[in-house]
């Protein structure tokens, strides 16, 4: 696919062409305050595979703007031995999830 320019706010032309290919997955790894609206976007379009992001992801603001359309989603990013709580627990419950014991 092709890079979107920033000012896009209409995706349905780019998802059409993701639905059409039939992935089993999306990686979508665009800034938190873009993902919620092309997550529902798709959504609206039929899309039903996961979505997998990066880093960009890893706001709250993400969660709070999302909403449950971003429920069950994944994304990584880098281990930091000395990260808040907050991020050892969120990596605590997507490792359980996912039946693995967490590092760190």
């Amino acid at each position: 696919m092709k890079p979107t320019p920033p000012t896009i706010r209409i995706f349905s032309s780019q998802l059409t062409k993701i639905k059409q290919a039939a992935p089993e997955l999306i990686f979508l790894p665009n800034y938190y305050s873009e993902v919620p609206l092309q997550i529902q976007q798709a959504k609206r379009l039929g899309i039903t595979v996961p979505f997998i992001g990066s880093d960009s992801w890893g706001s709250e603001e993400l969660v709070k703007l999302c909403g449950k359309d971003c429920n069950d989603y994944y994304f990584s990013t880098h281990y930091a031995a000395d990260a808040s709580n907050l991020t050892r627990r969120r990596n605590s419950s997507q490792a359980i999830r996912r039946n693995m014991e967490p590092r760190g």
